[in-house]
C-alpha cells in the first residue's frame, strides 16, 4: 500500500501578511529508514512546540495533516485529541 505524506512549504508572508504555500507529496514507501526518522523527528518537534506556533501556522499544519487517508472528519478528531493530550506549552 502506498502511503503519501503531504506537506506544505511556507514561503515568506505576502504583501498582506498572509502565508503563501504550496502542497507537495512524498511517498512514504520511497523513504529509507533515515528519512523516516527525519520525518518522525520533525513531527515530534512540531508537537513539542505546537503551542508556541502562531495560530495561522497551527491551522495550516493541522489542515495539511488532516488530508491523510481514511475519513477526514475522523482523522481531524484523532489529530485534535492527540495535540490536546501531547502538545506542551513551550513558549
Amino acid at each position: 500500500m502506498d502511503k503519501t505524506i503531504v506537506a506544505t512549504e511556507i514561503d515568506p508572508p505576502d504583501a498582506d501578511g498572509g502565508l503563501q504555500y504550496f502542497d507537495w507529496s512524498l511517498s512514504a514507501d520511497g523513504l529509507g529508514e533515515a528519512e523516516r526518522g527525519i520525518v518522525q523527528s520533525l513531527g515530534a518537534a512540531v508537537v513539542a512546540r505546537w503551542n508556541a506556533l502562531p495560530r495561522e501556522v497551527q491551522k495550516l499544519l493541522f489542515e495539511t495533516a488532516a488530508r491523510g487517508e481514511g475519513s477526514p472528519e475522523a482523522l481531524r478528531g484523532h489529530i485534535a485529541r492527540f495535540l490536546h493530550e501531547n502538545a506542551h506549552n513551550q513558549r
